[in-house]
Order: C-alpha cells, then structure tokens, then sequence
C-alpha cells in the first residue's frame, strides 16, 4: 500500500487495479489504501473482489473514482467501463 501511495504521488496514474486480497485482511493497508482513494479523486480505482456472495452482478460504481468489481467481469465490460471513463476524463479535462 505504501508503494502505491508512492507511485499515485509521482505518476498520478488514470486507472489503478486492485485485488481486495493484498489489504483486506490488513488493517494497516486497509487504511493506507483508503486514503489513496479518497486524495486521488482523478484516478478511477478497480478493486476486484473475490467473494462468491457479491450481491451485484458485474460491479458497482461506490463513489466516482471507485468502483467494485467481481473477478468474473469480462474483458468486454472491462473495455466498456474503462474507455466510457477515458473519454469522461479527457472531455472533463480539456
């Protein structure tokens, strides 16, 4: 997590992939990661979820920069989320 804190500071990146394995069960990176969402409201971060009693289909929009996913999305709606957020971000921006 502090990595990742690191890398959006200097790079501020468009979209960032998270598997909720790698700090769920952390209090510590939970936190972390947490406030790397909230002070990066330009990134769309994805937090792929690996519990098999989702109660959503694909994904759920959270807030504007954060979405939650099941690892079952397709590649397909993947592509669809990811330029429909792209053209929002580029249009929003210039």
């Amino acid at each position: 997590a502090a990595d990742l804190q690191k890398h959006c500071t200097s790079c501020c990146p468009a979209v960032v992939f998270l598997n909720e394995d790698c700090f769920v069960h952390d209090d510590e990176s939970n936190g972390i990661i947490r406030q790397i969402i909230t002070q990066n409201p330009a990134t769309l971060f994805v937090i792929f979820m690996s519990l098999a009693n989702i109660h959503f289909d694909r994904y759920l929009r959270v807030r504007k920069n954060l979405l939650i996913s099941s690892k079952s999305i397709t590649p397909k709606d993947l592509d669809v989320i990811l330029v429909n957020y792209l053209k929002y971000k580029n249009t929003s921006v210039g």
